[in-house]
């Protein structure tokens, strides 16, 4: 080794003083010798033999600092020659002067090779010996040590990272000379670009993961993904990053709790598990709520703790759960509310009630009755002597047998007080619990008070009757029996315990003057169906005569044979009874009236005027209170155009010649005009004499306006077909015709012009090759009901021209599903397709052109600066391309300022003088880069000489100008290099001992060189003390080093051995913290994403560019049942072939070419079950996909419980609304009997009475009409709420009886029935009766309809049942929106309790058609009958 310029003068400094002192004796000897004494000579001999001893011994010391140094220089030659780093020396021409073993193997060449070459042909083509010469440069011109690093090339070809530290030798070395260090950084690149995967891979799965995740650290966000920002309804990432935790949070969450302190207690909970689940309200920012499912994992990233959340929206669930919370509370409401006692019963103890079956027993407490055996509140024994829990227990059993059961029970009140309630049992079965019975209590001690007052009042009857010595009589017609009560026996004269009597015997007892006239008059009431109404004298025995008046009513079987007459005599007690009724006849009209929306008019023949109400006067925009109208003052609202149709309407109808059937325009005070129209009859006196005209008047105003609105919408599509030149068509697929328009028939040629032409006529104008693929897509598309669009090719007649013909139709299909007709619309399109294959190739000639010369082309409009450049000139000004004209500013913005003068000069120039634009100049591009190009264009002017346009083109030539510069460059070297690589030299005596410790990476550790020599090395770094002892012993060692720093640790590579000729230990130290730390980095990183992948509810798969597999977590071996050591680092296909098929190929090359992918509920093929999965492309660092992650959620059980919450809410519904619908027909039964037999009997003998009673005829006929008016309502009521015909002969002859009642001057009904098994199940019969039952009156009330058609019949143990009418129809979606509609709710309930299916088509103006299917049993509901 060299000695050092120190070491060198230290030489000559002793040297010097030697010389000196030498001479300074040899003056004392040589001046005065002659004159010394003998004495002064011996000393003088003694000194000089001192001397030649001390030069002796000098000498001595000499030979052994040479041997010292000798032996110091062949040490730090091997230190530098086996030195871990590369030494090398280059002078000011970078030529290789001097090099050390490591460097000649770094850089892969011998070190006789490497001497006196250039070192910048051991660095890497390109830049990277730019920056040498740069970093070169710097290091002879700086005093301090510079860095850089490089990339190597070798003579072989291969290529490493080097780290260059770089120092200047001092100027007494001569010519300017550097020293380098080189140390291999391959290791720590990889290191960091393996940390950059990794780092690019976790922000990946956490960028691209289709759950939302974010940092927190300090209840702050740090960072989130782009699903964080999409659930947020965030534009930029600044608006969550950096925000407080509580980011769009309510102050409260909606249990009250403050927002801050549950954050806080869920970071405690997830500190304390390791991972905590919650729920959390936040806003949009849009404003509105959503609802997170919130995972939250604290973590440690670089020593620092931060929490990783995982949000998941459940706003949808939680929609989902509110829901059935809203329905579990409608029915709870029902529940609740019911004025009934509403109990719930489960083993024999009530397990829930509501409050009205608290009131009914006088509870206070819901404790009194919940968890209370059933017989609570009841006697010990019913009536009958049974125990009552035995009697209850009875009852429920029959309930759960039978499907439902009503009983009556006494009851005891716990204020004492008894109650007489009726209960109804239905049982509840839901799956998987025990089983409820529902039961309703109600009270009914006051209905049978009310039934006893009935009898009391039937008593009375009896008593009145006999008081006013009313009789009573009936005749059997079948029989000819006649039956007479007492008082009628004795009115007769007849004793009162004869036998059964006759119509003759009757007859005998007749005034001889009287028997033809009651024979004619019970005649014509049987003949007629008329109320008996005479008087008769009866002639007694004893010769007597006496009046007596009778009234009568016949009773026909529903053949319409008359059965029997019954009939009273005098009751004059219940005259204020008729009064009564007759005014609550009246009520119930007017609400009906009322009701429909409809006004009454009565034209009043004897006075010639016109009653109106309130109603009717509104719609003739009148005041609702005024005098009646004269014929006159009618026709004066009428529209002046419809006067003469109305005032003939009602001249026809009051001259008997039909009914008043007239719609006309009625014109308002302030200009409206309504639509009304006018439905009437003329009523006459008992004479037929007409007396008056009732009618009703119903607006149609809105009806009216619709239709016109649709013939307008149908001349506008005719007129835009016209102006577009398009044709129209229709083809009749039976009998294959062809109907066309003119424009249609121009288009094909036909010279007949529009009609009607065979379809295969038009076929064969079409291109033979054209023929199979037009007839094969319309069949598709006829078969898949769905419109199609062909373009055609047409051998247009008479020479056979070929045109280009876009056809585009829509299949119209009958009530067989079958097509019928198809619509089509037709354009000639040739000149359209001619002039675009123009276009198409003189486009594509220039596109060639430019292409190959690497030219953009551009165009500047002066009048309004607006710049066209293409895809290829905004590539050269570096601009990603977008289809939108800019400002030319765009271009002047990117020329480089040094330039803008010269291309401004351009321009003018080639604008003032026309002449053409040739410039080459440099532009900047966004990224800072700066590019030369080539600019020529030419200004366009217009007829006045005005410029208006330039267009040009553009070249990029910045390779052209650098391949010119590049010869130059060679000379310019960068002013910056990097400073010599930190390294650490140490000696160690065999105890321990430090000798020496030297070296630049003590600046890092704040250690001076030698400071701490003479410390023993044990003490210094204990934590080097079993590397140092194996030193020590004579091995090599090699090891990583932590020695002690205040602040940031440090790491040191280190390399030893043992100097056998000096017995001590030589280590030599690399600073390495930069790469440990980026490995620690790296490993933490490493290990938090496998937490995160071990522990995250989901299957994680990762694959690289050759789909080879990366990472395979727990959850992906229990979904595939493939154990992660088998499939690690094997391409997919090869570890599971049983997933190797195309699809899943598919899946991952649309992921490899940068395309995510999501699908849901795919099924698992090893197991049961079913997932969703996304495939998102992982990219390195810059930017390129590098292989794919896939993210596998298990859904079957979020699936399955969704399905279960439905399904038992569904069941639930379905079992309240069955016991509902139980006590509803058991509810209208029992109102059916007491209307029949109570009200009923009473009209009935309040119209006898009215007969006996001296009143005024014109009164009586009045009263007797709204009479037989009230009974017959009353027996329509009955009928249809409960039809004792559908109990006592089935659905066919309920269903029978139905269309009968229904006029056909109303409606027109046809019933076909199939055969249907006997018996049904009840509750289906009373079903299909009331859905049939609810359409009619639907059909009746608003389809306008002239005829409707009933379909019964049983198929396959399903009942299918339709009701089809040819009325106005309506629009499905609408009406269905509005969530009902016409009955349609009522009805949809009933097929959905009963688990059928309901199917409505209908459009308006083409009818209804409304279709019902119902299993005949169902497992939620089993037959009952």
């Amino acid at each position: 080794m060299e000695p050092t310029s120190n070491e060198n003068d230290a030489v000559r400094r002793r040297m010097n003083q030697l010389r000196r002192k030498a001479e300074k004796r040899r003056g004392l000897v040589t001046s005065s010798i002659d004159n010394l004494s003998p004495r002064d000579v011996r000393r003088l001999a003694q000194d000089l033999q001192t001397h030649q001893i001390e030069l002796e011994m000098q000498y001595e010391e000499l030979l052994t600092a040479q041997t010292e140094r000798e032996t110091l220089h062949r040490q730090y030659v091997d230190l530098f020659e086996f030195a871990p780093v590369g030494y090398c020396t280059l002078d000011a021409q970078g030529l290789v002067q001097q090099l050390n073993l490591r460097a000649s193997q770094l850089l892969g060449a011998p070190r006789g090779a490497v001497l006196g070459r250039r070192f910048a042909q051991y660095v890497a083509l390109g830049d990277e010996r730019a920056h040498f010469y740069a970093f070169l440069q710097r290091v002879l011109a700086a005093d301090a040590s510079q860095s850089c690093e490089l990339e190597m090339q070798r003579p072989d070809g291969s290529t490493f990272f080097a780290l260059l530290e770089g120092v200047r030798l001092g100027p007494e070395e001569g010519a300017p000379r550097c020293r380098l260090a080189l140390t291999d950084d391959t290791a720590r690149r990889r290191a960091v670009a393996d940390l950059a995967a990794s780092e690019q891979k976790f922000r990946a799965l956490f960028e691209e993961s289709a759950d939302a995740a974010v940092l927190l650290r300090d209840f702050t966000i740090v960072d989130c993904n782009q699903a964080a920002l999409t659930m947020l309804g965030a534009t930029r990432r600044e608006q969550v990053v950096e925000q407080p935790a509580l980011l769009l949070s309510p102050e409260r969450q909606p249990d009250g709790t403050l927002s801050a302190q549950r954050l806080v207690q869920a970071l405690e909970q997830a500190l304390g598990r390791g991972s905590y689940r919650y729920e959390w309200l936040r806003h949009r920012f849009t404003g509105e709520e959503i609802w997170q499912e919130i995972v939250l994992t604290p973590m440690r990233v670089h020593g620092e703790l931060v929490q990783h959340a995982v949000w998941r929206d459940i706003t949808e669930q939680k929609r989902l759960d509110q829901r059935l919370r809203d329905s579990e509370l409608r029915f709870r409401t029902v529940f609740e509310q019911s004025s009934d006692g509403m109990l719930l019963l489960e083993d024999g103890r009530y397990v829930d009630c509501n409050a009205a079956a608290l009131h009914l027993i006088g509870a206070q407490r819901r404790e009194q009755l919940v968890g209370q055996p059933a017989e609570v509140c009841m006697p010990e024994q019913q009536p009958d002597g049974r125990r009552t829990a035995e009697w209850f227990a009875d009852h429920v059993e029959t309930a759960r047998r039978e499907g439902s059961l009503r009983c009556e029970t006494l009851m005891q009140r716990f204020t004492g007080e008894e109650v007489l309630i009726e209960g109804v049992l239905t049982p509840i079965e839901l799956p998987g619990q025990p089983m409820l019975t529902h039961i309703c209590w109600r009270d009914v001690t006051e209905r049978r008070r009310a039934e006893q007052r009935v009898q009391e009042s039937e008593t009375r009857l009896s008593t009145a009757l006999q008081a006013a010595e009313l009789g009573v009589a009936q005749w059997n017609f079948v029989t000819d029996e006649v039956f007479f009560d007492a008082r009628a026996r004795h009115m007769f004269g007849l004793p009162a315990d004869e036998a059964p009597l006759t119509f003759p015997d009757i007859r005998r007892l007749l005034h001889p003057d009287d028997r033809e006239r009651v024979e004619a008059a019970l005649q014509r009431a049987v003949a007629e169906h008329l109320p008996v109404e005479m008087d008769q004298r009866v002639v007694l025995p004893d010769g007597t005569v006496r009046y007596i008046v009778s009234s009568g009513q016949v009773a026909y079987s529903p053949t319409g044979q008359a059965l029997s007459m019954t009939g009273v005599v005098q009751d004059v007690t219940e005259k204020k009874l008729v009064a009564q009724r007759l005014q609550e006849s009246e009520a119930r009209l007017s609400t009906a009236v009322q009701a429909a929306e409809l006004g009454i008019g009565i034209w009043n023949f004897d006075t010639q005027l016109f009653y109106v109400d309130a109603r009717a006067r509104h719609m003739f925009g009148l005041p609702a209170e005024g005098p009646d109208l004269s014929f006159d003052e009618l026709l004066a609202v009428v529209h002046p155009l419809d006067r003469e149709l109305a005032a003939g309407a009602l001249q026809r109808a009051a001259t008997g010649d039909g009914v008043l059937d007239v719609e006309v325009r009625v014109q308002h005070p302030d200009g409206t005009v309504r639509h009304v129209c006018a439905n009437g009859q003329v009523m006459y006196d008992e004479a037929g004499h007409p007396v008056r005209m009732s009618g009703v008047l119903h607006d149609v105003t809105q009806s009216r306006l619709a239709e016109q609105r649709l013939r307008e919408s149908e001349e506008q599509l005719r007129t835009a077909l016209s102006a577009a030149n398009m044709g129209v068509g229709l083809w009749e697929t039976q009998p294959q015709q062809v109907v066309v328009d003119a424009s249609a028939a121009e288009i094909f040629g036909l010279g007949e012009g529009p009609g009607r032409y065979p379809a295969a006529g038009l076929s064969g104008l079409l291109h033979p090759d054209d023929l199979p693929g037009v007839e094969e897509q319309i069949q598709r598309s006829l078969q898949n009901h769905l419109a199609f669009s062909l373009n055609v090719r047409v051998l247009r007649p008479p020479m056979a021209e070929l045109r280009y013909v876009r056809i585009s139709g829509q299949a119209l299909y009958d009530d067989h599903n079958q097509p019928g007709r198809v619509v089509s619309v037709v354009r000639d399109v040739t000149e359209f397709r001619r002039a675009n294959l123009r276009l198409r190739t003189s486009e594509e000639r220039l596109r060639l052109a430019l292409q190959a010369s690497q030219t953009g082309v551009f165009e500047w409009s002066f009048e309004n600066d607006e710049l066209f450049w293409d895809e290829r000139t905004q590539a050269i000004f570096g601009r990603p391309y977008e289809d939108r004209r800019q400002s030319f500013n765009a271009i002047r913005a990117a020329v480089l300022p040094a330039d803008a003068a010269a291309v401004a000069e351009a321009l003018t120039t080639t604008i003032r003088d026309g002449v053409p634009f040739e410039l080459e100049h440099r532009i900047v591009r966004p990224d800072g880069s700066v590019r030369h190009v080539a600019s020529t264009g030419q200004v366009h002017y217009d007829e006045a000489g005005q410029p208006q346009r330039l267009a040009g083109l553009i070249r990029d030539v910045t390779e052209r100008r650098r391949a010119q510069e590049e010869l130059n460059s060679k000379n310019r070297l960068l002013d910056h290099i990097l400073t010599t690589i930190p390294v650490v030299l140490s000696r160690v005596a065999p105890d321990g001992t430090l000798q020496e410790v030297v070296g630049a990476g003590l600046r890092r550790l704040g250690v001076a060189d030698n400071a701490i020599t003479g410390r023993n090395v044990f003490e210094a770094w204990p934590q080097l003390t079993p590397y140092i002892q194996r030193l020590l012993a004579g091995e090599k060692v090699q090891f990583v080093g932590e020695p002690p720093r205040r602040g940031e640790q440090t790491y040191f590579q280190n390399y030893g051995f043992f100097d056998e000729e000096k017995q001590s230990g030589v280590l030599f130290g690399i600073d390495v913290t930069e790469t440990h730390q980026a490995n620690a980095r790296l490993a933490a990183d490493a290990a938090f994403l496998q937490g995160l992948v071990s522990n995250i509810q989901e299957g994680i798969m990762a694959f690289d560019a050759e789909l080879r597999v990366t990472e395979w977590n727990y959850l992906m071996e229990q979904f595939l049942e493939v154990k992660r050591a088998a499939v690690l680092g094997q391409p997919i296909s090869k570890a599971l072939p049983a997933i190797d098929i195309p699809r899943n190929h598919d899946i991952l090359r649309r992921a490899l070419a940068g395309e995510a992918q999501t699908y849901y509920n795919v099924s698992f093929s090893r197991r049961e079950g079913v997932f969703d999965a996304a495939f998102v492309p992982l990219r390195d660092a810059q930017g390129a996909v590098a292989g794919v992650l896939g993210v596998i959620r298990d859904v079957t059980e979020r699936n399955r419980l969704m399905e279960e919450a439905t399904r038992l809410r569904l069941q639930r519904e379905k079992e309240v609304l069955s016991a509902i619908m139980h006590t509803q027909e058991d509810e209208r039964k029992r109102i059916a009997e007491a209307l029949h037999n109570g009200v009923g009997q009473l009209l009935y003998a309040a119209k006898l009475h009215l007969y006996n009673q001296p009143v005024d005829e014109a009164h009586r006929a009045s009263a007797l009409g709204l009479l037989n008016e009230a009974i017959k309502s009353t027996r329509t009521i009955s009928f249809e709420l409960t039809p004792n015909v559908l109990e006592d002969f089935g659905l066919k002859t309920a269903l029978e009886e139905i269309c009968k009642r229904i006029p056909q001057q109303n409606l027109a009904v046809h019933l076909n029935v199939g055969v249907l098994p006997e018996p049904l199940p009840r509750l289906l019969e009373t079903a299909v009766y009331r859905i049939v039952q609810e359409l009619l009156n639907n059909v009746i009330k608003h389809a306008q309809a002239r005829e409707a058609f009933i379909y019964v019949e049983v198929q396959n143990q399903v009942l299918h049942a339709s009701v089809e009418d040819d009325g106005a129809g309506f629009d499905v979606a609408t009406v269905t929106q509005k969530h009902g509609g016409i009955g349609l709710t009522g009805i949809q309930n009933r097929v959905s309790l009963l688990g059928g299916r309901l199917d409505i088509r209908s459009k308006p103006g083409r009818g209804t058609t409304i279709t019902i299917e119902l299993p005949l049993t169902t497992p939620e509901q089993p037959a009952v009958g």
